[in-house]
């Protein structure tokens, strides 16, 4: 995490609860002398301004102060909330937006003046399945021989992890024949892994208009679904695929995502322990079934999953992220069995 200072001035921090505020606007008007923190919001890769990113300015206790809404142009503004607070305070901004990964900033205040501050966001990969293309055996006799060709390149560039060329297989093979459902999942699926939710979530739909009864397309629409927090229609589509393909571990982990994001843990519960029983080595199985556990206060359970994880994810900024969490349940563990 990087570190801004920021200016201050006189009066007193009244402010320790969540503020919402309007797109990049504070609530209070700038007086004379106060201090600030201005920021924007970019795209890491292209540097295009993010609208609509949610940043939360939260103290170094870990209260949260105010939260703001970045504007059409990926831009925030707080100010009015640091009177009198004493040189070397720290912030913590924190920002996340759909499709990208959450990122956090410190800003520590001194008397120099107000702070500006570029938060850089990376895309979210949000694709974990391996590749789900699945031709259905009648599409191989409509398929032109040139399509097919292109699609083959396709599928061997796409397992490969080039994404830029599989997708540009795709796009020929759909050229020459645009009933191609196959192709519009693995241009899908290409779109998924570029970050491009949109224009995935068309592909995997015009796959559907192809062949309602393809099961692939549905299990990544209903990923896509979660990833914009759209869990009831994310049910929806897993429970058509998975009325297609019942043994779909993917099908049955996302499902339960869903009914995760809809508070139904009942049935999260359920079809993470089919997912676990049909794919035991899949480490955010883990983490959900740690979750599950963790509503249940089986504290226990939750460590187990968790150490899972762990040895199938043993390093990288998530393991480390999954460590502390395990530290805080380890502790809470302790807690219950002293009481």
């Amino acid at each position: 995490m990087k570190k801004y200072v920021l200016g201050l001035s006189r009066g007193i921090l009244l402010l320790s609860f969540l503020v919402a505020c309007l797109p990049g606007q504070a609530q209070e008007q700038v007086g004379v002398g106060e201090s600030s923190i201005q920021g924007k919001v970019v795209d890491a890769d292209s540097g295009a301004p993010i609208p609509h990113a949610r940043v939360l300015l939260v103290q170094s206790s870990g209260i949260p102060v105010a939260q703001i809404i970045t504007s059409s142009q990926g831009t925030f503004f707080f100010t009015g909330l640091f009177r009198g607070l004493p040189p070397g305070d720290t912030y913590e901004l924190r920002v996340t937006c759909q499709g990208y990964q959450d990122a956090r900033e410190i800003v520590q205040l001194s008397a120099a003046g107000a702070a500006s501050v570029f938060v850089h966001l990376r895309r979210r990969a949000v694709m974990r399945a391996p590749v789900l293309i699945e031709p259905p055996a009648v599409e191989d006799l409509q398929v032109p021989k040139e399509a097919r060709k292109e699609y083959e390149k396709g599928i061997k560039q796409l397992r490969q992890q080039n994404w830029q060329k599989s997708r540009r297989h795709f796009e020929a093979a759909l050229a020459l024949y645009p009933r191609y459902a196959s192709a519009q999942v693995g241009l899908g699926t290409c779109l998924l892994k570029q970050g491009e939710l949109g224009p995935a979530r068309r592909a995997f739909e015009a796959a559907i208009a192809i062949n309602a009864n393809y099961a692939a397309p549905r299990l990544l629409l209903g990923e896509i679904c979660n990833a914009e927090h759209q869990y009831a229609e994310a049910v929806i589509e897993l429970q058509k695929a998975l009325t297609l393909n019942p043994d779909s571990w993917f099908g049955h982990f996302e499902i339960s995502r869903a009914y995760w994001g809809l508070g139904d843990v009942a049935h999260a519960e359920e079809h993470i322990i089919r997912a676990h029983e049909l794919q035991p080595g899949v480490p955010e199985v883990h983490l959900m079934r740690a979750n599950v556990y963790l509503a249940r206060e089986d504290y226990a359970g939750a460590l187990k999953e968790i150490d899972e994880f762990l040895e199938l994810v043993p390093a990288g900024p998530t393991a480390e992220n999954v460590r502390q969490r395990r530290r805080q349940i380890q502790e809470q563990l302790t807690k219950t069995r002293t009481q």
